[in-house]
C-alpha cells in the first residue's frame, strides 16, 4: 500500500475547504432530502454478518463503469457489489483527468479504480468542495481506492464532481505495505473497561474477555478499508469520555489517534493500515507461583504456553466472530478448559493475528490478566457393594458406598443422601464403630479413603419429600492428621429391601440442595466442589 505525499496534501486541502464551507447548500441533509435508504439513519457496521471477501475476487466478479481504459467499481464495507451506488456513478475523461460524479445524492461511496491496459496509472486524486470526508490510497494490486462520505448525516451532492483523478503514463511503481497489526498503539484494550480480564469459573475453568482494537477499523468488521470513513464522517467533531468509552461506543471506535475527539486527522490511521485484517487472537497462559507474581510480558518465553484451537490447530485460539450490530467494539469471550484439574494461579495474554498472507501475523501483546482458578470438583458416586447389582429380593441386605474420585486436599466430607423408605430401610448396627468403612462383615470389607476417621451415621436428619428419608453422615480425619489426595470410599450405609417394587432413584442426592461439603485442612475452606453422580436404580422382587 502507498499513500503519496500529494494525496496527503490533497486531503489536508480538502479538510481546510470543508471547514470553511459549513452549511454550504451543496451538502444535503438525509432527513430533509428524504433519501433515507442512502443516508445514515439505518446505518450499522457490517449489517451483513458475512465475512469481508477478497477484494481481488470482488473486483473480478463485479460490474464496473468504463471510461478511457479505466474501470470504476462500487463495493460495500464487506467488498460486495453496491448496486445502488454503482448505478448512480458517472465517470468522464477529460485529457489526462477522470471526473467522478453521481446522478443522485449519496451517503457514501467506496470506489475502486483499475487500469484496463496498464499503460497509465493514477498520479493523484483530489476532492472537490464540498466532498465531505474523503480518502485515496493505492493498494498493492495497483487498484486505486477512493472513499467518500458526508459529514454528520449530510449527503454528497448529485451532479457535482466528487473526485478528480489525474493520470500519468506507464504502470504504477511497486508499493510497500504497512501493517496495522504491527503498530505500537494497536492494543487489545484501551482503558480498564476494555482490557483483557480473567475470571475463575470453578471446576478448573477460567473465562477470558477482551475487546478488539484494530487501528483504522472504524466499522469494526475486522478489516481496514476505505469504508471506514463512513463511521468517521458520521461522528466527525464529536467527542467522548476516554475513561468511559462505553458511554459513547459508536463514537469511540472512530477515534483512530485516540485523543477523545473525532477529526479529519482520524483519516490517517485508515490510510496507514488499509488492507490489514484481524482473523482472531492467540491466547497464551503461564503458571504463577503466587497471584502477586508479575511474569514477563514476552509470551515467546518458554514459561508461556499457547492454547491451541481444539477444532483446528491452524486457526487462532479464538477465531474472530461476526461484527456486533450494536456498533461497539467486538467483545471476545474465551473459555480456558485446558487448566490442570488441581487449579492454581495463572496469568494470560492475547495477541491479535493478521490474515495468512500478511507479515507480521502477530500483533503486540495485550495486558497481562491474572486469576486464581479453583480445582476441578471431585466426582461423588453411589456404588452398591456386597451383593453387587441392583436386582434384589425381599429381605436382602446390601451395602451402598459413597465414593469420591481424584479428590485433592480432603480433610472432611459431610454427606446427605435420600432413600425410598417404602422400598428400603437402614440396617442399624450395635455400635458406631461397626459402620466405620473398615468394618468387616463376612464377604464384605470396605477400604476407607480417610485413614482412622471419626465417622458418625445419622438417620432422619431432616424432612424429605415422601416416600424419601434423609440420611446424613460425616467422615472426618482426626485432629493433626494430614489432608488426603486420591480416590476411595468415604462412607458405607447398610440397607434392607422391605417391599417389592422398583424405583429408578431409590437412593439419590437431595433434590433441594447437594448437602455435600468437602473441607480442606482449614475449616470453612472447601477442598473441591463435588460433581454428583447418578442415583441408584433398584428393583426388589419376591423372596425366593
Amino acid at each position: 500500500m502507498r499513500i503519496s505525499s500529494v494525496n496527503i496534501a490533497t486531503l489536508l486541502l480538502a479538510a481546510i475547504l470543508l471547514g470553511a464551507c459549513a452549511g454550504n447548500p451543496g451538502l444535503q441533509d438525509a432527513a430533509q432530502d428524504g433519501s433515507t435508504e442512502l443516508g445514515y439513519a439505518n446505518w450499522q457496521p457490517q449489517q451483513s454478518m458475512d465475512p469481508v471477501q477478497s477484494l481481488d475476487g470482488a473486483l473480478r466478479s463485479s460490474a464496473g463503469l468504463q471510461a478511457g481504459g479505466f474501470r470504476l467499481t462500487a463495493l460495500d464495507s464487506g467488498n460486495y457489489p453496491d448496486s445502488a451506488v454503482q448505478s448512480a456513478l458517472r465517470m468522464e475523461r477529460s485529457g489526462d483527468t477522470l471526473l467522478i460524479s453521481s446522478s443522485i445524492p449519496l451517503a457514501s461511496a467506496m470506489l475502486y479504480l483499475q487500469s484496463g491496459t496498464g499503460d497509465e496509472h493514477v498520479q493523484q486524486v483530489s476532492f472537490a468542495d464540498p466532498a465531505g470526508v474523503a480518502i485515496s490510497a493505492e493498494l498493492d494490486n495497483g487498484v486505486q481506492a477512493i472513499g467518500l462520505t458526508g459529514r454528520n448525516g449530510a449527503l454528497l451532492p448529485a451532479g457535482s464532481v466528487l473526485a478528480s483523478v489525474e493520470l500519468a503514463p506507464g504502470a504504477a511503481a511497486a508499493s510497500r505495505r504497512v501493517q496495522a497489526i504491527d503498530a505500537v498503539n494497536n492494543r487489545v484494550g484501551l482503558v480498564d473497561q476494555q482490557k483483557l480480564i480473567a475470571q475463575d469459573n470453578g471446576e478448573a475453568l477460567a473465562t477470558l474477555t477482551w475487546r478488539e482494537r484494530l487501528t483504522g477499523d472504524y466499522d469494526i468488521n475486522g478489516v481496514v478499508t476505505i469504508a471506514d470513513i463512513t463511521p468517521l464522517g458520521i461522528n466527525l467533531n464529536k467527542s467522548y469520555d476516554k475513561e468511559d468509552p462505553d458511554a459513547s461506543p459508536k463514537v469511540e471506535v472512530a477515534d483512530g489517534d485516540w485523543n477523545g475527539l473525532i477529526t479529519l486527522a482520524d483519516i490517517t490511521p485508515i490510510g496507514q493500515n488499509i488492507g490489514t485484517q484481524i482473523v482472531g487472537y492467540d491466547v497464551y497462559r503461564t503458571t504463577l507461583t503466587d497471584i502477586s507474581e508479575d511474569p514477563t510480558t514476552d509470551v515467546k518465553d518458554p514459561r508461556w504456553s499457547k492454547i491451541e484451537n481444539a477444532s483446528d490447530p491452524g486457526l487462532p485460539s479464538a477465531p474472530r466472530a461476526g461484527a456486533p450490530a450494536t456498533g461497539s467494539r467486538l467483545t471476545y469471550t474465551f473459555l480456558d478448559n485446558t487448566i490442570p484439574d488441581s487449579g492454581g494461579s495463572y496469568a494470560w495474554a492475547v495477541l491479535p493475528i493478521a490474515a495468512q498472507d500478511q507479515t507480521p501475523r502477530e500483533g503486540p501483546v495485550s495486558n497481562i490478566a491474572k486469576s486464581g482458578v479453583s480445582a476441578k470438583g471431585a466426582p461423588v458416586d453411589l456404588v452398591i457393594q456386597d451383593p453387587a447389582g441392583s436386582s434384589l429380593t425381599l429381605g436382602d441386605e446390601f451395602w451402598v458406598a459413597v465414593r469420591i474420585s481424584d479428590v485433592i486436599g480432603l480433610f472432611s466430607a459431610n454427606m446427605r443422601l435420600e432413600y425410598d423408605s417404602s422400598l428400603l430401610e437402614v440396617v442399624e448396627v450395635d455400635t458406631a464403630d461397626q459402620i466405620l468403612p473398615d468394618y468387616v462383615d463376612g464377604a464384605f470389607s470396605g477400604d476407607n479413603l480417610l485413614v482412622d476417621p471419626l465417622f458418625i451415621g445419622i438417620d432422619n436428619v431432616a424432612p424429605a419429600d415422601s416416600p424419601y428419608v434423609l440420611l446424613g453422615f460425616n467422615d472426618t480425619q482426626k485432629q493433626g492428621t494430614p489432608v488426603v489426595d486420591g480416590s476411595g470410599n468415604v462412607g458405607y450405609i447398610k440397607f434392607r429391601a422391605i417391599a417389592e417394587g422398583s424405583n429408578a432413584e431409590a437412593v439419590r442426592w437431595p433434590q433441594s440442595s447437594t448437602f455435600i461439603l468437602m473441607w480442606g485442612e482449614e475449616f470453612g475452606v472447601p477442598a473441591v466442589n463435588p460433581i454428583l453422580g447418578p442415583p441408584l436404580d433398584i428393583t426388589v422382587g419376591p423372596a425366593s
